[in-house]
């Protein structure tokens, strides 16, 4: 889960990472 301590964008970028390594994608860089 994401840490709510966290920011929305951080939190964001994680969930696109993560949704694009299931994709079978490389993480974005930013």
């Amino acid at each position: 889960m994401i840490d709510d301590k966290r920011t929305s964008t951080e939190g964001a970028s994680e969930k696109v990472a993560a949704v694009e390594r299931e994709l079978g994608r490389e993480p974005r860089g930013d």
